[in-house]
């Protein structure tokens, strides 16, 4: 279905439109490819989960979940216990986000885990069915992505990529409360009223430092666990009458300006809507690290096997990254260590020779990376001392393009580059996109490369058959009739080891 505006009604709005398309869009409404790529989506998301469902960080937040407390309604990753809906929405999206191996919009953004997180905290509450679990995730996930395109967060100017001083993540809110409300059955006028909460409310936009930030705090780059209580906050004042402000984006300045773009274009909210499906433009990592780390990783992991080489055959690597990445102070200038706490896994998922190491020795992408003994492994800083970054210039006619000039204003391409030198030969090895990339036929995300991903996320954590059981659900989902009584029970599991 398309939702457009109504001029014929005096006091119709873009959020109104939004509401519309959230909760007139049925299952039977989503392409067949959408719903295919929304449910791999949506076990990509569980992965992550369940990957970082004993990390130290996890662990403290389900102690904030024991002192909130409250009704036992939905599962939070690795707790043994229910809680409410609310609060494990807000806890599981930063949980599922912990890794940075969630999925990537355009290179730029990451916010599928909060519609899942909303959906299946709802789903869970109410015993809503897979079909609404699916159709709440694209249709969220498109409303977040349309919101996140409407706005300019990155410039290409005289020939030098810019991050946008001030950052706001308030845009996930938006989709996340959408598919949490459609999971709980939000009228058209409470789906209004519950986006216009979020606009009123969101976490607000912020100087993140990104060009020069060398330390991250507990919430890494993002408010995570207040973007989902935003948005499920939003959806349940709805639900008891609470009204909000329509107009958020049919004034200027507004929503968008107060989230820190630096210019916006509200039509992309609603056009094409219901007919483009941006959820198909979201990548997959198959590594726990920021997406800039992926291509080059997994270039370095292929040669290195190709070639049937040793860490110790490579002399040295130059990695040549993206301009937004090479625009940041973590690529260009690389620390040669630091020390462990629960924020170290962070540095270390920017610190791209860190990454690099752990593949060439063979280590398994997941949690296993982020341990305490794996950052501090001298083995790792060894081989991390050979690698050096530099400029991919290759790019920057080509983001220059898509930035300014296409309808996404987002770049595509990423690329891997490197440069590696053995004690016999130097070798230029590249590729165009990374795996886990939707825009190419070699690249674009399977469920057999899912697979893969579960058992290496999470051998040690689940049993195959629990991966199976998990897996064979969710691809399934369009048939389970209740949530709470099919998927729960084997989320519950990550907790009981």
């Amino acid at each position: 279905m398309t939702a457009t505006l109504d001029p014929s009604q005096t006091t119709d709005t873009l959020t109104h439109a939004m509401a519309r398309f959230a909760v007139q869009t049925r299952f039977e409404d989503l392409p067949a490819e959408v719903v295919d790529y929304t449910k791999l989506l949506i076990l990509d998301s569980l992965i992550c989960g369940i990957a970082a469902s004993d990390a130290e960080r996890t662990r403290m937040s389900h102690k904030l979940a024991e002192r909130l407390g409250g009704p036992a309604e939905a599962t939070v990753f690795g707790m043994g216990t229910q809680v409410p809906s609310g609060l494990a929405a807000s806890i599981n999206s930063e949980i599922m986000n912990y890794l940075d191996a969630d999925d990537t919009f355009f290179n730029t953004a990451h916010f599928v885990v909060l519609n899942v997180a909303a959906a299946l905290a709802e789903a869970e509450r109410v015993h809503g069915s897979g079909a609404d679990l699916v159709r709440a995730v694209a249709v969220g996930f498109d409303l977040s992505a349309r919101v996140n395109l409407a706005g300019e967060l990155l410039t290409f100017e005289d020939n030098e990529f810019k991050w946008s001083s001030l950052i706001g993540s308030g845009y996930a809110s938006i989709g996340a409360a959408a598919s949490g409300g459609i999971v709980s059955g939000l009228d058209t006028e409470q789906m209004a009223n519950a986006l216009s909460l979020v606009t009123g409310t969101a976490p607000t936009a912020r100087n993140a430092g990104m060009s020069t930030r060398r330390e991250f705090s507990s919430y890494k780059y993002a408010p995570y666990f207040h973007l989902g209580q935003t948005a499920m906050t939003a959806l349940l004042m709805a639900e008891v009458g609470y009204q909000g402000e329509h107009e958020d984006f049919d004034i200027e300045p507004g929503f968008l300006e107060g989230q820190g773009f630096l210019k916006s274009d509200v039509t992309k909210l609603h056009r094409t809507l219901g007919e483009q499906w941006w959820i198909l433009d979201s990548a997959v990592k198959y590594t726990p690290a920021c997406r800039y780390t992926s291509a080059p990783s997994m270039v370095l992991q292929k040669f290195m096997r190709d070639n049937a080489l040793a860490p110790e055959d490579i002399e040295s690597i130059e990695v040549r990254l993206n301009p937004a990445a090479y625009h940041m102070s973590l690529f260009s200038n690389p620390e040669t260590n630091f020390a462990y706490n629960h924020r170290a896994p962070f540095k270390a998922q920017f610190n791209i020779p860190y990454v690099l190491a752990q593949m060439a020795l063979g280590r398994t992408p997941g949690p296993g990376w982020y341990t305490e003994d794996a950052i501090t492994d001298p083995q790792v800083w060894a081989f991390a001392e050979r690698i050096t970054t530099a400029p991919d210039p290759s790019l920057n006619e080509e983001w220059d393009d898509q930035i300014n000039q296409s309808d996404e204003g987002r770049p595509r391409r990423t690329r891997g580059s490197l440069t590696i030198r053995t004690a016999d030969q130097e070798l230029v090895v590249e590729s165009d996109y990374a795996p886990g990339d939707p825009w190419s036929d070699e690249t674009r995300p399977t469920w057999e490369t899912i697979d893969t991903k579960f058992r290496n996320f999470c051998a040690g954590i689940l049993t195959d058959q629990q991966i199976d059981d998990i897996t064979r659900v969710v691809r399934d989902l369009e048939n389970v009739d209740d949530i709470s009584t099919t998927l729960t029970p084997l989320l519950l599991r990550t907790a009981q080891r």
